[in-house]
Formats: C-alpha cells, sequence, structure tokens
C-alpha cells in the first residue's frame, strides 16, 4: 500500500497581501518623514546656534531678567563692600537754593549803584518760568514786580560798572547766552536771551 503525504496549503487571499503591503509601505514613509523632520529641526537650531554665538548676540532662548526681581535704581544701591546703602534723592530746587545760598524767588536782593543783568520782562507766570529754567542751570535769577503788571527777570552777580569793565561781567553773559540758547531750543517761541541788558538799580 502505498504511503500517503500529507500536506497543508494555506492560501492567502490576494486582497490581503495588498493591504498588508500597503500598510508596510505607509508605515515607511512616515517614519521616514518624521526622521526628516526632527533631523532639519535639528539642524536648524545648530546652525542659529553658531551664528548667533558668532555675532556675539543672546540667544532667543535665554532667560530675560525680571525687572520685579532686579534692583531697580532708587530702591536699593550697593556701596563699593556690597552693603545695602539708601537710594540717593536729589533735593529739589528751593533746598538746592536754600544751600547755595540764594533767596527766594520773588526776593529783591539788588544794591543800590549796582548794574544787574535783566533777561526779559513779561507776564509774571512767564518771568517765574523762566527764573526757573536759569536756577535749575546754576543761574542765580529773580522776579521782580515791574509796572503795569510786568514782571522783571534779572541775575545776579551785581556788577559794579557796565561796558565790560567789571571782570565779572564777560563770564555772566556767557552763561546767560548758553541757557538762552537751551532756552530757545525748548521754547522755539522765545528769546535766546542775547537780548539781556544792564540795568543801574536807584532806589
Amino acid at each position: 500500500m502505498p504511503s500517503a503525504t500529507l500536506s497543508r496549503t494555506i492560501r492567502v487571499p490576494l486582497g490581503y497581501l495588498l493591504i498588508a503591503s500597503a500598510a508596510v509601505i505607509v508605515a515607511m514613509v512616515i517614519a521616514y518623514m518624521v526622521a526628516y523632520r526632527v533631523g532639519e529641526q535639528a539642524a536648524k537650531k545648530e546652525f542659529s546656534d553658531r551664528f548667533l554665538d558668532a555675532a556675539g548676540r543672546p540667544h532667543p532662548a535665554a532667560r530675560a531678567e525680571d525687572p520685579l526681581a532686579t534692583p531697580q535704581k532708587g530702591r536699593q544701591e550697593q556701596d563699593a563692600a556690597g552693603e545695602a546703602v539708601a537710594p540717593r534723592r536729589e533735593p529739589d530746587q528751593p533746598m538746592l537754593d536754600s544751600v547755595r545760598g540764594w533767596g527766594p524767588i520773588d526776593d529783591d536782593p539788588r544794591q543800590p549803584g549796582r548794574y544787574y543783568l535783566t533777561l526779559a520782562e513779561t507776564v509774571e507766570s512767564g518771568a517765574r518760568r523762566l527764573a526757573d529754567f536759569c536756577r535749575e542751570r546754576g543761574l542765580e535769577a529773580y522776579v521782580l514786580s515791574s509796572n503795569n503788571d510786568r514782571f522783571r527777570v534779572l541775575v545776579l552777580p551785581g556788577l559794579e560798572s557796565e561796558g565790560m569793565t567789571d571782570p565779572r561781567e564777560e563770564p555772566l553773559r556767557q552763561q546767560v547766552y548758553r541757557i538762552g540758547a537751551e532756552w530757545k531750543n525748548r521754547y522755539p517761541r522765545e528769546s535766546d536771551l542775547r537780548d539781556a541788558y544792564l540795568r543801574l538799580y536807584r532806589p
């Protein structure tokens, strides 16, 4: 009796094979795209780091300082030894004038027989504004009442003579002209103070 050979054949439909092949291909494509994207981002980051380092600029990812956490000017300062010191505070103008030995802006400091350089004659508000401007820049100025609701702005020191015979006149005029140029720059419609004139005080 001849021997019988048993064999088992597994038949897979052709459609299943096509679907499986397509799934493998799609998976390979997705894996390639992901790997390409990751490599591209890494290359861009490396280029950016090298470029910023070469340019000497901070990296965009660097942490910005928190202004609330950083000591600010006027909050707290340190001396050379690192000790905390009280913040500096600039004195206000009246206090500064007092330290300089100047009188109030509406005082009359004139002495008989002396010449005083008069900067302007105008309404009270304008005269005070000009005198304050001069004082802030170190020029001792005063506002004096004149006639017909006009006010005169004059500066010290009083001079013993006129016509450049007093050696203090030229430095005083140069200081007035410097302040006048700044005054004109800030207020274009105002005078540059080059028309300031000496006036003898006779009570």
